[in-house]
C-alpha cells in the first residue's frame, strides 16, 4: 500500500471577527449573575431557597451562583431571566440588547 505521506490541505478560511469575546467572559458573567441575585433577593431571607424554587437547581449550586464562583446555563438561565427582572437586565446589557430592557416596573411594559 503506498500513501501519500505529508499531505495537508491548507486552511483557506475567513476569520470572523470577534467583537464580544474581549468584554465578555466567564468571570464577568458570574459576577454579574452574583450581584443581580444580591441586588434581586438582598433582604429575603430566603434567599437561595427562592432561587432554588425558582429553578430547580441544588442548593450547593445556587450558593455558587451567589458567590460569583459558577453561572447559571441554558434552562436554569432561563428559568432565573424569568423570575428575575435584575438577571434578565443584565444578560441583555451585557448581550448589547439594552433597547430590549422593560422601561420601568411596570409589568404590562413592552419590551
Amino acid at each position: 500500500m503506498s500513501g501519500k505521506k505529508g499531505t495537508e490541505v491548507p486552511y483557506s478560511g475567513t476569520k470572523v471577527p470577534k467583537t464580544l469575546s474581549k468584554e465578555l467572559t466567564a468571570d464577568a458573567y458570574h459576577r454579574m449573575i452574583a450581584g443581580a441575585l444580591r441586588a434581586e433577593l438582598a433582604q429575603a431571607r430566603w434567599a437561595v431557597k427562592t432561587v432554588m424554587q425558582w429553578t430547580g437547581a441544588s442548593e450547593r449550586t445556587v450558593k455558587n451562583w451567589f458567590q460569583g464562583k459558577k453561572g447559571p446555563s441554558g434552562l436554569h438561565l432561563i428559568l432565573l431571566a424569568a423570575h428575575s427582572d435584575t438577571v434578565l437586565d443584565g444578560v441583555l446589557t451585557m448581550a448589547r440588547r439594552d433597547r430590549y430592557r422593560r422601561q420601568g416596573n411596570d409589568p404590562a411594559a413592552p419590551y
